[in-house]
């Protein structure tokens, strides 16, 4: 916390391997939003990218669309909580076509 409190011009945010924001220092709260508010499923970054539009504001949506399924795939099978992972992919193969689309298992 010492390292992220003396991060005063670049904006920071400490994540899990599974895109959960633990902190973020006052830059990238202002950029970003307040990221620690997210509960349940929502905490993962992976999981609200293919569930909230808010989310999936970036230029180039299917290169990061990509990216966030890959990285969701690397938690899945070496992640810190891997049966989380499995209830997210559960959940988005269930109510995302477009997760089901990138994700290949």
């Amino acid at each position: 916390m010492r390292v992220l409190d003396r991060l005063d011009d670049s904006p920071a945010p400490v994540l899990t391997d599974m895109a959960d924001t633990l902190a973020q220092n006052p830059l990238a709260v202002a950029l970003l939003g307040d990221q620690t508010r997210h509960t349940g499923l929502a905490r993962s970054a992976y999981y609200r990218w293919f569930t909230d539009a808010a989310e999936r504001l970036e230029e180039d949506h299917e290169r990061h669309t990509r990216t966030q399924a890959a990285r969701l795939r690397a938690a899945l099978t070496s992640g810190s909580d891997t049966a989380r992972a499995a209830r997210i992919v559960a959940e988005l193969r269930e109510s995302n076509p477009e997760f089901v689309r990138v994700f290949i298992p």
